[in-house]
Order: structure tokens, then C-alpha cells, then sequence
């Protein structure tokens, strides 16, 4: 992680690779694999490179236009989902405070 500002050193941004972070360059490469996967099992080899970049394309736009609003978005797409799963009987949300 990189401070933002030498004054304000809590505003930090993850390290990024072509301008996202790298959980969703991840996630943009794999959507291009299992494109291209599905294209070889199918049978369809010349769609092979267009369906792939078209997805890798697709993908890291659209994730780079949630970035540029939200430096976090990568956080709140991975971590939201987090704690809706688990045991049901025991799910809390508190705002401070502990457990009681």
C-alpha cells in the first residue's frame, strides 16, 4: 500500500498493475482464460482471441470506471459478501460495542 499524501498517511491506495488493483486484474484474466477455454471446448478456435480480449477489455473497463469513483471498490466486492456467509443463527451487524 502507498500513502496518498505525506500529511494524510490513512488514505492509502493498493498497489495496481494497468490501473487496478490486483484482485480484479485477476478477475479480468480470468473471465479472458475461461473465455478462450470455452471457445477450444466448442470448438470455435478463430473466436478464441476475440472472445478473450473482448472479455479482458470489457472487464477492466468496467472495473476501472468503479475504481476511478472508488478507490476501494475491489474491498467492498469481495469483503461485502463475507458476512452474509457463515452460521446463520450467530449473524450480527453492530455498530461498536461488543457482543451480548
Amino acid at each position: 500500500m502507498k500513502a496518498a499524501s505525506a500529511v494524510m498517511t490513512q488514505m492509502q491506495r493498493q498497489m495496481t498493475m494497468l490501473g487496478l488493483p490486483i484482485p480484479l486484474l485477476m478477475l479480468c484474466i480470468s473471465a479472458a482464460a475461461i473465455g478462450a477455454v470455452s471457445c477450444i471446448i466448442f470448438d470455435w478456435l478463430p473466436a478464441t482471441l476475440p472472445v478473450a480480449g473482448g472479455l479482458f477489455i470489457g472487464m477492466w473497463r468496467f472495473f476501472h470506471r468503479r475504481c476511478r469513483v472508488d478507490i476501494h471498490y475491489d474491498r467492498s466486492l469481495i469483503k461485502a459478501s463475507r458476512f452474509w456467509r457463515g452460521n446463520r443463527v450467530h449473524r450480527h451487524l453492530l455498530a461498536g460495542g461488543g457482543l451480548r
